[in-house]
């Protein structure tokens, strides 16, 4: 996967020629290096992960079903196929997790670093 910038600069040349906008696209590979650190709440009720990636534009979103996650952001979407979670928020490079009782911890946070590294690489 690639990260584009594009910057957008006018400049004006001799009188003879018109302004020209130029477009200079800087092309960067993105890090196959993925991060991604969880902390469970002391009364074992939500579930904080902490990752190097930016899953959303900083917004915060909020999910309280599988079939809101289903309609949400991309980022939303790829972990709407795991069982188990029934609150999802994700805030810029964080996301804040609570869960079905049943559904062990541990099976949740493999399913959550399975799914972005799917999503991101």
């Amino acid at each position: 996967m690639w990260i584009t910038d594009l910057l957008l600069t006018d400049y004006t040349v001799p009188a003879k020629h018109l302004p020209v906008t130029l477009i200079i696209v800087i092309i960067t590979p993105m890090s196959e290096y993925i991060e991604i650190e969880t902390e469970i709440s002391d009364d074992d009720s939500t579930l904080a992960v902490y990752t190097n990636l930016r899953l959303n534009d900083g917004n915060v979103e909020t999910y309280h079903s599988s079939e809101e996650l289903e309609e949400g952001s991309p980022v939303a979407q790829a972990l709407a196929v795991i069982e188990g979670i029934t609150y999802l928020q994700i805030e810029g490079s964080d996301l804040s997790v609570q869960r079905d009782p049943d559904t062990p911890w541990h099976v949740i946070i493999s399913d959550i670093s399975a799914a972005l590294k799917d999503f991101f690489l």
